[in-house]
């Protein structure tokens, strides 16, 4: 269920964490390296949304998922294409729905000093990590150059000048990011952009990228403050050049054209918000998941965030205080940013610039050892660093993949319901043709049972519902005639998002026509305020001290007395919330003191229910789930699958040499779950927010019966009319076959694709989706569908 994923990633990222194997065991080292697996300390994610990205992630998925099943109608709005989710306060609810533009970027190339911060001195925090064996820096061009003879798969050359990441990133030739998402949008998205020569922070890398202090204080890395001395140092130069803060600010003003969020609720993205739309900042040195030797854990992780988010409301552009850095004395902020390594290639850049536009990583982002994507995508483990035959590694990027092209608006695609019969011809996964580029069976929603949580007395209780975009109320009238003074009295419990999600209890004297919202008290302690001034609850009741998730709930209905009125409690939810919901029980009315309604939830209920709901203590959750089915043939980057995949087979004595492979053309089918949250197969194997199906799902082993890793597991994933390719791989320096499986042209949801111990296969839902090729050609499909 989505909050029990979420609840996962709230926690301690742990790497490393073994699957239940009954009978096969692992086969060791595999597909990736020794170095990236001895790890001490917790492998930091390199997509750290900030809370309210989060909703806009939720309300995409949303927009998405109604738009395919016919209930959101897209409009323009400012240019683009928008949906608009409900209400929020005073304002319209608006998400983009597609990327049709030219993004501009900002680029700062950042060295590192020599001068020591007194929290992080020249000493190892981290002992079972190799290194570090250099505090100073580094600078930039100071990378050790690897040893061909044992070492194939790191990138590096001699010099890393401005010039090397400005064709990288804004070139047009094919292994550049301009042309990267050229091409994954099919003409509909592009880049251009700056990239700054490079600036010496004041301190070593120490200061910025290690995760915990000489003390043992562990509050995690400081890229905030790295952008700000890279920001400073950046203007000072500027500023040495003779160039003034309204020169700066006119420059800069061309890298804020869109307002992503929508904070002031127009519908209009394309304006400005006071943050810059892209801003990349690249450091010298490699990159922390390399087991870069010199630095050690004062390596940074390549990863996308918001700088200092938690400074909400109290830092930010006069109208809009989501935190971020001030840069120098313009009107400029930075927010929103991704930082890569010196060496990083294109799916570096590329893998953290798509996080960027709003997509998750595909991988388990619990345990990176298994995965269920791989190279199918570029947010796969392997996806993101995929190398030309013989390395080195990431210098190839995988394509984002159908499922990603959907939620970014980039993929053209045939939409059917399940139980439908329909032939239909594909193009391939790449780009767009004059057929559709992947066909998408929209399934009957998803039922999980769901704990609610115990009723506060007896075994039922009043439930508003934990929906995005929410209105629901429960209603009756009260005869309050001839009192002097009355109360509602209950047991409420809620988990509701701070100061977005609200409940309120509401009275009406006029039969419904007008509402007052009315004060109260929650253990004792008065309402807050919505985002109106009006009295509602938000937050939530859950007492961590003693355990106790439900208050007593007080509200005077003295200015109601000596009449009758109609009562309510309303349930408010913005689009893309996370909320729980509210939970009523044990609900008392007196009248000058005498009970005249006592509603425990038990009986019929004389309420009037609009959304709200009687339940016990487990629901039911309705989400909606489909599958998504592509062409992935050997055309435009889909043609680095060739011999780009790689295996990591001399753990003993090479443990940085790779050898490649290729993963199959044919028709990969993935099944989007908006049940789950995120693809953490590592907790809930076979289940996951948008899994690969494995056309060979049978586990594969090599001749000892240990599991071969992930990545060599999904090499066959595909439905195809012609059978798998046989593999030679080695295993610690011994070459081990892997015989090609049979041709599957056929993907029937009744059959088996999930295998205890091999988490990255999948649960499907068995509704009886059928989907036949029926002709198999270089760069199209037919596929019959029923």
């Amino acid at each position: 269920m989505r909050r029990t994923s979420a609840a996962l990633l709230g926690a301690t990222v742990v790497v490393g964490m073994g699957i239940a194997v009954p009978v096969l065991a692992h086969a060791g080292t595999g597909v990736r390296p020794s170095a990236v697996t001895h790890r001490a300390a917790p492998q930091r994610p390199d997509l750290r949304f900030a809370p309210w990205e989060e909703r806009r992630y939720r309300m995409r998925q949303e927009a998405v998922d109604g738009v395919l099943r016919g209930k959101i109608e897209p409009v323009r709005r400012g240019g683009g294409l928008v949906a608009r989710m409900g209400r929020g306060g005073r304002a319209d609810q608006y998400v983009e729905l597609a990327r049709e533009k030219t993004d501009k970027v900002f680029v700062i190339l950042a060295e590192f000093g020599d001068e020591r911060h007194p929290d992080y001195p020249d000493v190892d925090t981290e002992p079972d990590v190799p290194g570090p064996t250099v505090f100073d820096g580094p600078r930039h061009n100071r990378i050790t150059k690897p040893d061909p003879a044992v070492d194939n798969s790191s990138v590096w050359q001699a010099d890393y000048d401005r010039r090397h990441y400005d064709d990288l990133l804004f070139g047009s030739g094919e292994n550049t990011m301009k042309s990267y998402f050229q091409k994954q949008s099919a003409g509909r998205y592009s880049i251009e952009g700056e990239v700054t020569d490079w600036v010496k922070v004041r301190y070593n890398e120490a200061r910025y990228g290690r995760l915990c202090t000489a003390d043992g204080a562990c509050d995690g890395d400081h890229i905030g403050e790295l952008i700000e001395d890279a920001v400073t140092a950046w203007i000072a130069r500027e500023k040495a050049a003779g160039r003034t803060d309204a020169e700066l600010t006119a420059k800069l003003a061309t890298y804020d054209a869109q307002d992503p969020d929508d904070f002031d609720g127009d519908g209009d993205f394309a304006e400005p918000d006071g943050y810059l739309d892209r801003f990349q900042i690249v450091h010298a040195g490699d990159d922390r998941a390399t087991g870069v030797l010199e630095q050690g854990e004062d390596a940074i992780w390549a990863h996308r965030a918001w700088a200092f988010a938690q400074l909400e409301g109290e830092a930010g552009p006069a109208d809009n205080k989501r935190g971020g850095v001030r840069i120098g004395g313009t009107d400029l902020w930075v927010g929103g940013y991704t930082i890569m390594p010196e060496n990083g290639g294109l799916t570096v850049f590329a893998h953290e610039y798509t996080h960027d536009l709003g997509l998750r990583d595909d991988y388990d982002p619990l345990d990176r050892s298994v995965d269920n994507a791989e190279a199918w995508n570029l947010l796969g483990s392997t996806g993101g660093h995929l190398s030309a035959a013989g390395g080195p590694l990431g210098v190839r990027a995988a394509d984002i993949g159908a499922w990603g092209k959907l939620q970014l608006g980039w993929l053209d695609h045939r939409s059917v319901r399940a139980g439908e019969k329909h032939t239909v011809d594909l193009g391939p996964s790449e780009y767009r043709t004059t057929r559709p580029q992947a066909l998408v069976v929209t399934l009957p929603d998803l039922e999980t049972p769901t704990d609610l949580g115990a009723p506060a007395a007896g075994e039922r209780q009043y439930f508003s519902g934990a929906g995005s975009a929410a209105d629901t109320t429960m209603t009756r009238e009260l005869d309050l005639t001839g009192a002097a003074t009355a109360r509602l009295t209950m047991k409420a419990r809620y988990s509701l998002d701070t100061d977005l999600d609200f409940v309120s209890v509401e009275a009406s004297t006029d039969g419904g026509g007008t509402w007052t919202a009315l004060d109260g008290t929650v253990r004792g302690a008065a309402f807050g305020r919505d985002a109106d001034g009006r009295p509602a609850l938000t937050g939530t009741t859950a007492d961590k001290e003693n355990g106790d998730e439900w208050a007593d709930l007080s509200v005077a209905l003295d200015a109601q007395a000596g009449r009758r009125i109609q009562l309510r409690l309303r349930y408010r939810s913005l689009a893309g919330s996370s909320s729980s919901g509210f939970f009523g029980d044990e609900i008392t009315v007196t009248k000058d003191g005498t009970t005249v309604l006592s509603d425990g939830a038990e009986q019929p209920s004389t309420w009037t229910l609009d959304g709200f709901v009687v339940e016990d203590s487990t629901g039911v959750e309705k989400t909606p789930q489909s599958y998504v089915a592509a062409y992935r043939a050997p055309v435009s980057y889909d043609r680095n699958l060739k011999n780009g995949a790689f295996n990591y087979g001399w753990s003993s004595t090479r443990p940085k040499w790779i050898e490649n492979f290729s993963y199959q053309n044919g028709l990969l089918v993935t099944y989007d779950n908006t049940a789950e949250f995120c693809n953490c197969i590592s907790a809930r194997p076979g289940q996951g927010r948008n899994l690969n199906i494995d056309a060979h799902p049978r586990p594969l082993t090599n001749p000892a019966g240990a599991l071969w890793d992930s990545g060599v597991q999904m090499y066959d994933a595909t439905f195809s009319k012609f059978p798998a390719e046989s593999l030679t791989l080695h295993l610690d320096g011994k070459a081990q076959r892997i015989a090609g499986g049979r041709a599957q042209p056929v993907f029937d949801d009744t059959e088996q694709y999930f295998y205890e111990g091999a988490p990255w296969g999948v649960k499907l839902p068995a509704v009886g989706v059928r989907i036949e090729i029926v002709r198999q050609e270089a760069s199209t499909m037919t596929v019959r569908v029923s």
